[in-house]
């Protein structure tokens, strides 16, 4: 988990550092705080 608890043009991220498995599991991150109530 990467622990999203910011809205997302708060994000600084540089997504060329991140390997395929570590972006596909942040975009499950977002995906889930996005669906949270």
């Amino acid at each position: 988990m990467f622990g999203i608890r910011t809205p997302s043009h708060g994000l600084r991220l540089s997504l060329g550092r991140l390997s395929d498995a570590e972006i596909s599991r942040l975009a499950a991150d977002i995906a889930q705080a996005l669906d949270a109530p």
